[in-house]
C-alpha cells in the first residue's frame, strides 16, 4: 500500500484554504454563509510511506514459466513501477483509498488488516503477500500490538499519483 505524503496533506489544505479566501475577496462587502465543505476523503494515523523506487515500463505481454508454474503480466499502456516500505503503528491506519492499477504487498512484520467498503476483514500477517486491484477502495489498520510493516510494489499509468483518496464509506470500524 501507499500512503498520503502528509506535505501532500497540508498543501491541498492551504490550496483549498487560499481559494475560499479568494472567493472571500471576490465577495468584499457582500454577506454570505457558504462555507467549503469537509474533506472527501479519510486521514490516516499512525501510518507512514517511505518510496523506494520508480521506474518507467512501455506496454508489455509477457508469459513466463518454471516447470508447471507460469504467470502471465499484460500492461496496456506505458505504465510507472513504483515501490514504497510502509509502516502502520498499533492502532493505526492508513485512510480509506484506492490506487490506479495493481499492486503486490507483502507484509513484513506484524499484521495488517484489510477492509474493504463492505467491511469485509482479511488479516494478513508477517510472511504473506496480497494483491490489490484498480479502483478497489479499502483500509489498512494495524489492530495488533507491535508496528505492521509491508512492502508496496505498484504498476500504474504513466505519471499517475499511486493513491486515490476515498470518503469512509461508515460501516465499518
Amino acid at each position: 500500500m501507499s500512503f498520503q505524503n502528509p506535505n501532500t496533506i497540508h498543501l491541498s489544505v492551504l490550496a483549498a484554504l487560499s481559494l475560499f479566501v479568494l472567493a472571500g475577496c471576490e465577495r468584499a462587502g457582500e454577506q454570505t454563509t457558504t462555507l467549503p465543505s469537509a474533506p472527501s476523503f479519510t486521514l490516516g494515523s499512525g501510518a507512514a510511506s517511505t518510496p523506494l523506487a520508480i521506474g518507467g515500463l512501455d506496454a508489455v505481454h509477457v508469459h513466463t514459466a518454471f516447470g508447471d508454474f507460469r504467470v502471465e503480466l499484460k500492461v496496456s499502456d506505458s505504465a510507472d513501477v513504483r515501490s514504497s516500505s510502509g509502516t502502520i503503528q498499533p492502532g493505526g491506519y492508513n485512510g480509506w483509498h484506492s490506487h490506479p492499477g495493481l499492486g503486490i504487498v507483502v507484509v513484513t512484520a506484524g499484521t495488517l488488516t484489510l477492509f474493504d467498503t463492505n467491511c469485509v476483514p482479511m488479516v494478513q500477517p508477517t510472511g504473506t503477500a496480497f494483491i490489490e486491484q484498480a479502483e478497489n477502495v479499502h483500509i489498512a489498520r494495524n489492530l495488533g500490538t507491535v508496528p505492521a510493516q509491508f512492502i508496496a510494489t505498484f504498476i500504474i499509468p504513466r505519471g499517475a499519483a499511486p493513491r486515490v483518496d476515498a470518503p469512509d464509506p461508515g460501516n465499518c470500524p
